[in-house]
């Protein structure tokens, strides 16, 4: 009762002062709930998401899902966006047979609703690097192409029940400056019948790697990602060999300028304006023994023990990121190659690998390689289909993904010591490390410290008959 008594005594003078102390109190609150608001980012698509996702909610913030808008802008763009339903299984090659244009899968309609898909869920993982650099212009023609040469930008992937590969390749591949001039040819073989083959089968994997394919090209419809994909899925089961043949040659009914993937290969966002040099430049012309080029290296295997800091010294020291080789062989692991190449062993190749190698040799062909990889490879599980774990054989250390300025590099042949042996006897390879199996061929100094290592790769330079040669561009 006294309380009381007393609050009401001090109430005309204590709750005017307490009043004016939750006024000011309120004003500190509001200006800093201003403050807060104003220094809010813009409504913007999560970079944290996978690219196929970044595309969706691209999509739904800037409201073209409609169909009419979006078809429009869409043929606007580019001419004759068409992609390929399920193929009767034929080895010859003909994206065509057996395929239909414009519905997806399962008899669905092509509408906004969707694919059709069964729930792939695109990867949040990213291959490569993050792109720090802005996307440069596209490579100008130094030389005139030869008559009726089609220079279209066309990727043909190789595809089967790998999803978590696979969706780690597309996503480089779309990171790769100029992907969306590409049309994406994916070329997904057909589930076995075999039991054997059955019990190593991935029907999951190979159900959202159709789904996502599906998706990829219901965007591309809408001017989202690629330019055009054309999915192409084989009724039967081809086997890896005669699935990578019909996915060359459907590419190449659309262009005279081929690049090949398969679903564990990913690109650097360099890599396919390393390719698209070969043509550019006139090079593909100019030297007729050239039949083709790879975005893969022998240099900086991948290795379990810390070797990338040691590896991106010697890239600097020695001025590697530009240069090349060139060497008898066709290296399969991400490649490009042309219409003439194609046209000479394109028949009787029988997709694969070693064949397509044979072939470069016999002819006294040659390839392309680049010192620092434009791309990885990143498959450990298996072949094709087997479900076997095995050690990453071909995956690098390092890639030209480590690097910037890859914009300014201007692409020079670094001459051979001896073009009769394999470029893993070249003396380069002394200071670098080198290998295709995991457990690459150590150098001499791998056991030294940087400051050492440095100095031995500059006195190595000094040493050469023409140092200027290990200066880099980039």
């Amino acid at each position: 009762m006294g309380a009381v008594i007393l609050a009401a005594a001090e109430s005309p003078t204590v709750g005017r002062r307490r009043r004016r102390i939750n006024v000011l109190r309120s004003i500190v609150i509001l200006a800093a709930c201003i403050v807060a608001v104003a220094r809010l980012p813009r409504l913007q698509v999560p970079t944290q998401l996978s690219l196929y996702q970044q595309q969706i909610v691209t999509l739904a913030l800037s409201g073209s899902s409609s169909a009419g808008s979006s078809s429009s802008s869409s043929s606007s763009r580019r001419e004759g966006s068409i992609r390929t339903r399920t193929s009767g299984g034929s080895e010859g090659g003909d994206s065509s047979s057996g395929s239909r244009t414009g519905s997806v899968k399962d008899g669905g309609s092509s509408n906004d609703s969707g694919s059709g898909s069964t729930g792939a869920v695109p990867s949040t993982q990213s291959a490569g690097e993050e792109q720090s650099e802005e996307s440069p212009p596209s490579l100008q023609l130094q030389a005139e192409l030869p008559p009726d040469f089609r220079f279209n930008r066309v990727v043909a992937i190789v595809a089967y029940d790998r999803f978590e590969y696979f969706r780690q390749v597309i996503d480089a591949l779309r990171r790769a400056w100029g992907s969306e001039e590409y049309t994406v040819v994916i070329a997904i073989d057909g589930p076995p019948k075999d039991e054997q083959q059955q019990q190593h089968f991935n029907r999951q994997g190979w159900a959202d790697t159709v789904a996502y394919s599906e998706q990829l090209a219901w965007l591309a419809e809408r001017g989202q990602g690629f330019a055009a994909v054309h999915v192409n899925t084989s009724a039967a089961n081809l086997g890896l060999w005669a699935n990578k043949k019909r996915a060359v040659a459907a590419a190449f009914q659309l262009s005279d300028f081929v690049v090949v993937l398969e679903d564990d290969v990913t690109l650097e966002r360099d890599a396919l304006r390393w390719f698209e040099w070969h043509i550019t430049s006139g090079l593909a012309f100019t030297r007729p023994e050239l039949a083709l080029a790879t975005c893969w290296s022998a240099s900086f295997p991948y290795w379990p023990a810390a070797v990338e800091g040691r590896d991106a010294l010697a890239v600097r020291e020695l001025g590697l990121l530009d240069k090349y080789w060139s060497d008898q062989w066709a290296v399969p692991w991400g490649w490009a190659t042309w219409r003439r190449t194609w046209d000479a062993v394109g028949a009787n190749w029988t997709g694969q690998d070693a064949d397509l190698g044979q072939a470069v040799l016999s002819r006294g062909w040659r390839e392309n390689i680049p010192l620092v990889a434009r791309c990885n490879n990143i498959g450990s599980v298996g072949t094709h289909r087997a479900g076997q774990v095995d050690q990453h054989i071909h995956q690098r250390a390092l890639t030209s993904g480590s690097f910037r300025g890859l914009a300014t590099c201007q692409y020079r042949e670094l001459q051979r010591a001896n073009t009769s042996q394999h470029t893993t006897f070249e003396p380069l390879y002394a200071m670098v490390r080198q290998g295709i199996e995991g457990d690459a061929r150590a150098t001499a100094w791998s056991g030294k410290g940087m400051g050492e290592y440095r100095e031995a790769l500059r006195a190595w330079v000094a040493a050469q008959p023409d140092p200027s040669l290990y200066h880099s561009s980039c």
